[in-house]
């Protein structure tokens, strides 16, 4: 299991394009904030609120638990299986571009997620 820094440096990469102040202004936050967290304090209640309000699709059991993937696992299904509300050419183009910038973001979390596991398994192994 991740402490939350841990944590928080995956959001601030997945949300921000590693950039603390773009992190803060999308909680709505200050920048102060998000470093003392970095720094391994815990937000309180109001402020875990406001980043799971304002990130979207985040996994609250993984954002407070640490446990499970860091964006819903259903979001990239229910994409898909909507139906474009306009049944036009240009309608589905959109919608499928829509599904297929879905799924790079997936791809770049599991990437995250991996480099982090293999970290790990690399600091535990033993000689």
């Amino acid at each position: 299991m991740e402490i939350f820094f841990e944590r928080l440096k995956q959001m601030i990469d997945f949300y921000a394009n590693g950039r603390n102040t773009f992190f803060a202004e999308k909680i709505g936050m200050g920048e102060s904030n998000v470093r003392s967290w970095l720094n391994g304090t815990l937000p309180k209640l109001d402020a875990i609120e406001k980043i799971a309000r304002n990130c979207e699709n985040i996994s609250l059991e993984w954002l407070i638990m640490g446990e499970g993937s860091m964006i819903k696992g259903d979001v990239i299904q229910e994409k898909a299986l909507e139906l474009p509300s306009d049944n036009t050419e240009k309608g589905v183009i959109t919608e499928l571009r829509t599904i297929i910038k879905d799924q790079a973001k997936e791809i770049a979390r599991k990437e995250l997620e991996l480099e982090r596991l293999r970290s790990t398994d690399a600091a535990t192994a033993t000689p």
